[in-house]
């Protein structure tokens, strides 16, 4: 009864890392529902990541009453929406501004790496003195973060070793969607098999079996020719189609 309890339960709180898969469509539902006034949302979103908005006051007893024991002091469903909600978005709205940066990237290398620099120890800096955690900064991190991350991605697209990461990239969704459950069995694997093994070396070898085996099992679906749903959006669920031009130049062909 507890077991079905809490599945229940999981339903409106995920555990564990599941929270950022679980969060992706009501993301997408919520845009969806306001694209005729995105900007209008864009704003609503950034005061709500702004905000200092928390849930640990009530949720503790929301969880006692449902007679379930909860590791998270806080309602993911509320907490994290109004945390990440505007990355989400701002992803959506200047996606044509990011592929043209990362176009742009490829023909001024130098500057690039001159304004990942100074993005670099200004992110430093701000860290170092405390100052990161301060709401608009935060915000302000986090886009340029974002940026400096696209950068980096278009520099590192142009080694041969970038061939994988463009892959990856391109197929980003499948790891997202199913990388829990190999990322468990691997740490359980370890725990038992080889307890000895340092933490890091466990999280960065749990890590990759979590990416690689995802990616195995679209191989494997496209082969077999079913299963394509578990990772594929049906077309009445794509906000918008992507332009041909920045398809086919920025992500590799299937």
């Amino acid at each position: 009864m507890d077991i079905a309890r809490t599945g229940l339960v999981s339903l409106i709180q995920p555990f564990g890392t599941l929270w950022f898969i679980y969060m992706l469509p009501v993301f997408f539902v919520v845009t969806k529902l306001f694209r005729t006034t995105p900007w209008a949302l864009f704003a609503i979103a950034i005061m709500l990541q702004v905000l200092p908005i928390s849930t640990s006051n009530f949720w503790p007893q929301i969880a006692s009453q449902l007679g379930v024991i909860s590791v998270d002091s806080h309602w993911v469903l509320v907490d994290e929406f109004c945390s990440f909600f505007v990355y989400f978005l701002a992803g959506y709205l200047f996606a044509p501004w990011l592929f043209a940066l990362a176009e742009w990237t490829r023909d001024h290398i130098a500057v690039a790496v001159i304004g990942l620099g100074s993005w670099f120890l200004i992110n430093l800096g701000l860290v170092y003195l405390d100052f990161a955690k301060l709401p608009i900064v935060s915000l302000v991190l986090g886009g340029a973060g974002a940026i400096a991350i696209v950068t980096i991605a278009s520099l590192i697209a142009r080694l041969a070793a970038g061939k994988a990461l463009n892959y990856l990239g391109a197929h980003s969704i499948v790891v997202y969607l199913a990388f829990f459950i190999p990322m468990v069995v691997a740490r359980l694997a370890f725990a038992k098999v080889w307890p000895q093994l340092d933490v890091g070396t466990m999280a960065a070898v749990s890590t990759a079996f979590a990416v690689v085996t995802p990616l195995i099992g679209l191989a494997l679906i496209r082969r077999i020719g079913f299963g394509h749903f578990l990772f594929y959006r049906p077309a009445w669920a794509i906000l918008a189609s992507k332009p041909a031009a920045q398809q086919a130049s920025i992500q590799p062909a299937e």
